[in-house]
């Protein structure tokens, strides 16, 4: 939506997320939040963004379109955690850029096989696929929606470019 105005940014989440609430104060936009019933109607264009978090979705018609819209409207997508997996279900298959975690895991292995290129990244980063804007950050939430601080490091840098691609 521009430069100058406020950004607005749709969050969907199944955890209680309570650091990632007030880490978005931090950034000039303003962050929605609902849990992953809302996502299949969710109106695209009444957002600058979109970020996934800890949010176990598998992949359905009405959960790709929404995606998908995202992704033709040029908007940035942010996936943490769990949310991942979704990202390399829909875009895995077109050579989608991603991350499982720090090292080369089972997880990961298995992953590469939809076609996606998985890359380790620390939870304290994020990985940036510019063809797809599609960021992810391996960064889970603890009990009460938590985040350790090398977790928080990565989220904050997600959020950062996310706010600043949309």
């Amino acid at each position: 939506m521009g430069n100058n105005l406020e950004r607005n940014i749709a969050v969907i989440t199944d955890s209680a997320a309570t650091d990632l609430k007030n880490l978005t104060a931090e950034f000039d936009a303003t962050f929605h939040f609902s849990d992953s019933n809302s996502l299949p109607t969710l109106d695209s264009k009444k957002f600058d963004g979109l970020l996934l978090v800890e949010t176990a979705l598998t992949r359905s018609t009405s959960i790709e379109k929404v995606v998908r819209r995202f992704y033709r409207e040029s908007k940035p997508i942010g996936a943490i955690g769990l949310s991942i997996s979704l990202m390399i279900q829909i875009f895995g298959p077109e050579g989608l850029e991603a991350t499982a975690g720090p090292e080369n895991s089972t997880i990961s292995r298995e992953m590469s096989q939809s076609g996606a290129l998985i890359t380790p990244c620390p939870a304290s980063d994020f990985i940036s696929d510019r063809v797809f804007k599609v960021l992810s950050s391996p960064g889970t939430f603890a009990e009460a929606g938590l985040l350790t601080e090398t977790t928080l490091v990565g989220v904050r840098k997600l959020l950062r470019e996310l706010v600043e691609m949309s």
